[in-house]
């Protein structure tokens, strides 16, 4: 008995030895996946290296510092922090379970009770007398659970991972708002371009009108002509006001985004008015990169082993456990007495699992059971990225044809345009080719813009799904204010 006792002892000092032995985040990859050597779609042609934080690349210092509020003050960022912070909060409470805790007391009774008297002479009656009694105590107790299959050691370890994911949800979060500031910023760019190209060609239609009329009352046009113009005048007024919609509901967007109110949408959104050329493509690597740069993959392979150091908490749970129980402190029937009189009791017991009618087997199954299921979103997670790499870089190559082929087609119509005004201003043919004309110029102008947007967007969503690392870089944010600030006071009105 001696010998077992001691090997017992022995265990726990030497460190727990689970019968479970449980992954760490590094050792599984991409879970399911096989990790391939290149990416299918190659990217042709000369490439530069990113800049850690990829937006700056465009040379936009309005989106730099819009990008920079967004970082410290959007919501749902902050949203993200405080649940790392409980995260964090709960890895601490964890690791503290691995120690003993120690509870002072102190306490001071005074009771009164009645003791029988025995009876002074023959014949007397037995008698009871008062008898009042002072205890007064102070000490410490502290209880622990030897953690001899590493259960405790196990979960503390799987709060940490768990913590680790969470500092990930975080920067994939910024990973994305980063996305989505970017394209709603050049998609503000893009309605402030198509407004203004709008204007000028209300300007033309408002031009070849007066024109027409011109010549309608020399003569030299008929009615028809007339009304065909003022017919395009009209039509191309009314695509006005949707593009000034459009430009309210982004900036509305972009405040949101960067934790304003819609109104001061038109202070946040800068006054860019070109669409940048993403010529040069980015490195992209191997995919295996995307293990390290995609805080989405990261977190999944940390839900991952924490979810498999809770299998071995579940196992550890199947064994014996061995706790200690200590008390000790000091008693006496008075306060002057207290200090001469110590006392203490040391426990200690095993408690062994023998019928709980399968319950802690069914919770080691339940465990391995989330494991597959966190392997199977590690492995799905991978698969996404890799898509959206992939995706990302044909939708670029193909993208970039097609902005090409606009520009041929907006060169062709300005030229048709011209020769049709020649032919209609020499009376060789009617207004009907002019207003065809124009139209198609106008519509290819607006498709051009809408294209170079397009473009734009495929390269943000590539760098996106490249990851990166500057998100690791970032840091908590200061607490928000419980009570809210003070409303702005109303406007008075005038009279």
């Amino acid at each position: 008995m001696r010998k077992i006792a001691t090997a017992t002892l022995l265990a726990a000092l030497s460190g727990a030895c689970s019968p479970y032995d449980a992954v760490q985040p590094d050792d599984v990859t991409a879970g399911p996946v096989q990790v391939p050597a290149m990416y299918g779609e190659s990217v042709e042609g000369p490439t530069a290296e990113a800049p850690d934080r990829w937006w700056t690349a465009f040379g936009d210092r309005d989106l730099d510092a819009l990008m920079a509020r967004v970082e410290r003050d959007n919501l749902d960022l902050r949203q993200a922090w405080a649940r790392l912070a409980q995260a964090e909060a709960v890895a601490k409470s964890a690791k503290a379970s691995r120690l003993p805790p120690v509870d002072a007391n102190a306490s001071s009774t005074r009771a009164r009770t009645y003791q029988p008297v025995p009876p002074q002479a023959a014949g007397d009656k037995p008698g009871e007398e008062a008898v009042t009694a002072n205890r007064h105590s102070v000490g410490l107790g502290a209880s622990y659970e030897i953690d001899v299959w590493g259960k405790a050691a196990a979960q503390a370890r799987g709060a940490k991972f768990d913590t680790q994911a969470s500092r990930f949800d975080v920067e994939a979060l910024a990973m994305t708002l980063a996305a989505e500031v970017s394209e709603a910023w050049f998609g503000l760019v893009q309605a402030r371009a198509e407004k203004a190209l709008l204007e000028k060609q209300i300007e033309n239609a408002r031009t070849l009108h007066e024109l027409v009329e011109a010549r309608f009352g020399q003569g030299m046009a008929n009615a028809v002509d007339v009304f065909q113009a003022r017919q395009q005048l009209q039509s191309t007024e009314s695509q006005l006001p949707p593009v000034l919609a459009r430009i309210e509901v982004i900036e509305h967007q972009l405040a949101v985004l960067a934790g304003r109110v819609p109104a001061e949408g038109e202070a946040l959104s800068g006054e860019a008015a070109a669409l940048p050329d993403p010529s040069t493509p980015p490195k992209t690597g191997i995919p295996s990169a995307l293990l390290k740069k995609r805080p989405d993959i990261q977190s999944a392979q940390h839900r991952l082993a924490a979810a498999d150091q809770r299998v071995a908490v579940a196992v550890a749970d199947q064994y014996p456990q061995f706790r200690i129980q200590l008390t000790t402190g000091l008693a006496s029937g008075s306060f002057t007495g207290i200090i001469e009189k110590w006392v203490y009791s040391l426990t200690g017991n095993i408690v062994a699992p023998l019928f709980d009618g399968g319950r802690r087997k069914a919770e080691v199954r339940k465990q391995k059971a989330i494991v597959q299921e966190r392997l199977a979103a590690l492995g799905q997670a991978f698969l996404v990225a890799m898509q959206e790499v992939e995706d990302a870089l044909v939708s670029e190559a193909r993208q970039r044809e097609r902005v090409e082929g606009v520009r041929q087609q907006v060169a062709i119509s300005e030229r048709l345009v011209a020769e049709s005004r020649l032919r209609y201003a020499q009376g060789l043919s009617d207004y009907l080719p002019v207003l065809n004309a124009v139209e198609t110029l106008h519509r290819s102008q607006r498709e051009l813009e809408a294209a170079r947007l397009a473009l734009v967007v495929h390269r943000i969503d590539l760098h996106r799904a490249l990851g990166g690392d500057w998100m690791g870089e970032m840091q908590a944010p200061e607490p928000l204010p419980v009570r809210p600030p003070a409303p702005a006071p109303l406007a008075k009105e005038t009279r």
